[in-house]
């Protein structure tokens, strides 16, 4: 829910569970609840299977308040060490010579499932200045703004890379989730559905079509997306999620949420 919240309401709601969290507590979130400012007060828990993130205890160095601003302007961790490091040892290299669009459009995606969305948007920006119709590049960016909470940006970067690639399912699962988030949810379903007419095997867009069918009241519908969601992660056990989306949930995550909807709506509860 919190990517539906402003600033300030942001702010204060992740204060609070800092304060009602124990030392060496976690913090779990769903896997679009992307904040970058979590990492400069808490310790990020590497999985594929779900998004965490582990209070410091008291050995760690002391928290700063969590800001709603842009990282560059939110206090970093003090560094463990006394010595001053030299600048050129912190400094991002450039482009190396002779990598590839390819090449670095996949490092870009590496430093998103990394956590470095910082770098990742470096990365991406350097490869639109040279080539700025290059659709994968527009892709990740759209995805980095999107976690940063820009959804009229994002979106803008997915209508440019339909543009360039009408064919590109993850860019039509992006923008409907972004239409979903918005709260429109028939346009949401169309461009879920686009995704699915090109890409039958993305096991995110049946869950998020599933999700929306649901919303809507469509509960045949939605069982029905829940379930084939299920078949494909069953099916591609070790395929991501999203493709080329560099999202943190993992196929077991997403399964098991998969199977707590249809069981939900087998109840006749509603789907959160």
């Amino acid at each position: 829910m919190i990517i539906y919240l402003d600033e300030p309401a942001t702010a204060r709601l992740l204060d609070n569970l800092w304060r009602m969290l124990e030392p060496e507590g976690f913090l779990f979130l769903g896997y679009t609840e992307n904040l970058p400012g979590l990492r400069q007060i808490y310790d990020r828990v590497s999985s594929q299977d779900y998004v965490a993130y582990r209070k410091p205890g008291p050995s760690c160095p002391a928290r700063t308040e969590w800001s709603a601003a842009a990282p560059e302007q939110r206090p970093a961790r003090p560094t463990p060490s006394a010595k001053p490091v030299p600048a050129l040892a912190v400094a991002r290299p450039g482009p190396e010579p002779g990598k590839s669009v390819a090449q670095r459009c996949e490092l870009a995606r590496q430093h998103c499932l990394a956590d470095r969305h910082g770098a990742a948007m470096e990365a991406v920006e350097g490869i639109l200045a040279q080539s700025p119709q290059c659709a994968r590049a527009r892709l990740l960016k759209g995805y980095l703004l999107t976690g940063r909470g820009e959804r009229a940006a994002a979106i803008e970067e997915c209508v440019k890379v339909l543009d360039v690639d009408p064919l590109r399912a993850e860019a039509h699962l992006l923008l409907g989730m972004l239409l979903e988030q918005a709260g429109d949810a028939e346009d949401a379903v169309g461009e879920v559905r686009k995704a699915l007419y090109l890409e039958p095997g993305l096991a995110l867009a049946h869950y998020t079509l599933g999700k929306l069918r649901a919303g809507q009241g469509e509960r045949d519908e939605a069982v029905r997306a829940f379930a084939e969601a299920i078949r494909v992660l069953h099916a591609r056990p070790d395929a991501a999620v999203a493709a080329e989306l560099p999202v943190e949930l993992g196929p077991r995550a997403l399964m098991d949420l998969a199977e707590q909807h249809l069981t939900r709506l087998a109840l006749g509860g509603p789907v959160p």
